[in-house]
């Protein structure tokens, strides 16, 4: 009856929405482990981790909203139609890259909340690699209308 491709459409729109809804999804991972694990170990009147430790747990908290907002913002605008600036999108790549280079090293490290393997270790790797393939794709973008 009728032929809309709503997936086709998305697609077509974007080629990155698929990335930058997959690093909203690792983002609200990394809040809501971070969240968990700062609830259960830093809160109360005797915490079980030391200053450190917590305050690298609300630093994953901060990064996973950073994260999350940035994603949601950039998403909606995409499915909106309100065509996003594409320096507005790569300057915003580019900064979450370098946020979540730092968050990897601090949150994963062996004094950091992400230190064991689980949620929070593998959600905040995903996103920094998932942030690295929204840079690269800006950059061959770029790099495709420079050279046409």
């Amino acid at each position: 009856a009728f032929a809309i491709d709503v997936a086709g459409e998305l697609r077509a729109r974007s080629a990155r929405i698929t990335l930058w809804s997959a690093f909203m999804m690792v983002c609200i991972i990394v809040m809501g482990t971070s969240a968990d694990i700062f609830r259960n170990n830093c809160t109360g009147k005797n915490p079980d981790q030391n200053l450190n430790y917590c305050e690298r747990s609300k630093l994953a908290i901060s990064i996973g909203t950073i994260g999350t907002v940035f994603a949601l913002v950039t998403i909606s605008m995409k499915t909106l139609k309100s065509d996003i600036p594409f320096l507005v999108e790569f300057v915003s790549s580019i900064g979450l890259f370098i946020v979540f280079a730092f968050g990897v090293a601090f949150i994963t490290s062996e004094y950091g909340p992400g230190a064991p393997l689980g949620n929070l270790y593998y959600s905040c790797w995903t996103a920094f690699i998932l942030s690295f393939l929204i840079v690269s794709s800006c950059v061959e973008d770029y790099q495709s209308t420079r050279t046409t």
